[in-house]
């Protein structure tokens, strides 16, 4: 965990663990990213070795590292819980999405058929105003070419 993380459980500020760490109380890997400053980690079993060492001698030994665990057991059951409160508001918001997702695709479906029937009704007003399919037999371009070249040879016969 970074100093920040560590000055929140015990209650004190990061200045503080900084000085704990250059004191030797606290101990902390010093890692490096890239060619940034130098950070301090400290392992969650070096803070409770840090809490031990540091709580007064009661009349019973016992009773102090139950206090100890029982406090970093509800640190955890904290942890944990904050975790499940930030998956079920994510959650939430997936499960909103999801609806308004619906509900436009609804929209869409409901706007596509009625687009789709309207095209339906104009196919038909357009094959009302048409004139009916005549009877002959439609002529092949090259008929209608033949047909023309015939006309045209009678007309000056």
């Amino acid at each position: 965990m970074k100093i920040g993380d560590a000055a929140e459980r015990l209650n004190v500020t990061p200045q503080t663990i900084r000085k704990y760490i250059k004191q030797g109380k606290l101990k902390a890997t010093k890692t490096r990213e890239g060619k940034g400053p130098y950070r301090y980690l400290i392992t969650d079993e070096d803070l409770l070795n840090y809490q031990l060492e540091t709580l007064p001698e009661p009349n019973n030994t016992d009773t102090a590292a139950k206090q100890v665990k029982q406090s970093t057991s509800n640190t955890k059951t904290e942890q944990v819980s904050s975790s499940l409160d930030s998956l079920v508001d994510l959650l939430r918001e997936q499960v909103a999405r999801n609806e308004r997702l619906t509900e436009t695709t609804t929209t869409f479906q409901l706007k596509n058929q009625q687009l789709e029937d309207k095209v339906l009704q104009l196919e038909e007003q357009i094959q009302k105003l048409l004139p009916p399919p005549s009877d002959e037999e439609e002529q092949t371009p090259a008929e209608q070419k033949r047909l023309w070249w015939t006309l045209w040879l009678k007309k000056g016969a």
